[in-house]
């Protein structure tokens, strides 16, 4: 029983993955046209971290219900290109000072 609830927290982030996964795409769609595989294969790769950080962000702010968990990890994937951008020019180095 503990090892479902131990999967449970990371199945709702997942779910949220996909989620923001397929907005992200939608928006692209509608904004710029469709995504060559050169820019699908870069934002999957990037979708990894992006699902550490909503573990360690769900984690850090103490979030246990599993809707909440989906919507931050689809709002992280949604922007994932922002949020990998704030992270290489501002978020690791404050990481590092804690």
């Amino acid at each position: 029983m503990d090892d479902l609830a131990f999967l449970r927290q990371y199945i709702s982030i997942l779910i949220g993955l996909a989620i923001g996964a397929l907005a992200h795409f939608g928006r692209q769609i509608s904004t710029k046209g469709w995504p060559s595989f050169r820019s699908t294969l870069g934002y999957l790769m990037q979708l990894a971290i992006v699902g550490l950080l909503a573990v360690a962000v769900t984690k850090y702010l103490a979030i246990t219900d599993s809707d909440y968990r989906a919507m931050i990890s689809a709002m992280l994937a949604l922007s994932s290109n922002e949020v990998i951008a704030y992270l290489k020019e501002k978020g690791f180095k404050e990481l590092t000072k804690r």
